[in-house]
């Protein structure tokens, strides 16, 4: 990442990266946590190296807290909108790239991971061209 996030940055791409993993359960539960929690470890550089198990917890305490409803849409859309303030355009992109490789751990995309994903964009004022051609150079 290009700049260091403060903590509590780093607690809602937690939060939404948990929230979004676990939008799908089944035979590939295990795939999409571990792909998760490299995702988000991707995210701790500089003082908060090492926090991993810290971050996720935090996310995983949000996620408890709001559950899977109408409060988490809510409140996954309130911590879009923060971070998109606080993310460079560069870390948007990177952001919506790990949820799609947190998806594919999973198998595909279902219809909630969309919609999901979806949000994120028009948050982060992503088109959907310019979201696949930043995923598409990425993995290049």
């Amino acid at each position: 990442m290009s700049s260091v996030l403060s903590l509590q940055m780093l607690y809602r791409v937690s939060y939404l990266f948990v929230a979004f993993a676990r939008l799908q359960a089944g035979a590939r539960a295990a795939a999409r946590e571990a792909t998760m929690r490299a995702r988000v470890e991707r995210w701790l550089t500089g003082p908060h190296a090492g926090r991993l198990e810290e971050v996720v917890g935090e996310g995983e305490r949000m996620l408890a807290m709001y559950g899977f409803e109408g409060a988490a849409r809510r409140a996954a859309y309130r911590h879009a909108f923060m971070l998109c303030t606080a993310l460079t355009a560069h870390q948007r992109r990177d952001f919506v790239t790990d949820l799609v490789a947190i998806a594919d751990a999973g198998g595909g995309s279902s219809e909630a991971e969309v919609a999901f994903i979806t949000m994120i964009l028009r948050v982060f004022g992503i088109g959907e061209h310019e979201a696949v051609e930043g995923a598409r150079a990425s993995v290049a």
